[in-house]
């Protein structure tokens, strides 16, 4: 059994990284042989750390562990699409620098639902639910639902 199963890496940390750094092949850790998942989460963490800190890496990951029916009964467990696509979102949009970090919720759907201020102190959103991406600009007035994978537009949208 894999220290990944035993562990959330949010709780492995700094170890982690160091032990990725060093370890002699790409697929060998000290407890043995690293499963291709556990490669997969340490990438996810690393894209949700850099873009919301260890807190925002933290609500995600227990978001992810919210049961069908959570909250009054009706709330959705996460959609696997949902939170690809926002992994997505992280690794290729740049945050307004000297911001506090994003704020990350989730909603009754399932989805995942970003909220941070633009250079000019104004709102934005953007919300990955499972069957499409909603966009809210306060600043530039637009409130707008996009097809699920449109990244093309979603990026203009917040430029």
């Amino acid at each position: 059994m894999s220290h990944a199963a035993i562990f959330p890496s949010y709780v492995i940390g700094a170890f982690e990284e160091e032990l990725v750094k060093t370890r002699p092949a790409a697929s060998q850790t000290i407890a043995g042989v690293y499963s291709r998942d556990a490669l997969r989460t340490q990438v996810e963490d690393y894209y949700i750390t850099k873009a919301l800190g260890n807190l925002g890496l933290i609500r995600i990951r227990e978001f992810q562990w919210y049961p069908e029916g959570w909250g009054d009964g009706k709330g959705r467990a996460s959609s696997p699409s949902s939170f690809k696509r926002m992994i997505g979102f992280l690794k290729k949009f740049a945050f307004p620098a000297g911001q506090n970090l994003p704020s990350v919720f989730f909603t009754k759907e399932g989805g995942f639902e970003l909220e941070w201020e633009s250079n000019e102190g104004e709102t934005v959103q953007v919300e990955f639910a499972p069957d499409r991406t909603e966009v809210f600009h306060e600043g530039k007035n637009v409130d707008e639902i996009l097809a699920p994978l449109d990244f093309e537009r979603l990026y203009r949208l917040l430029s």
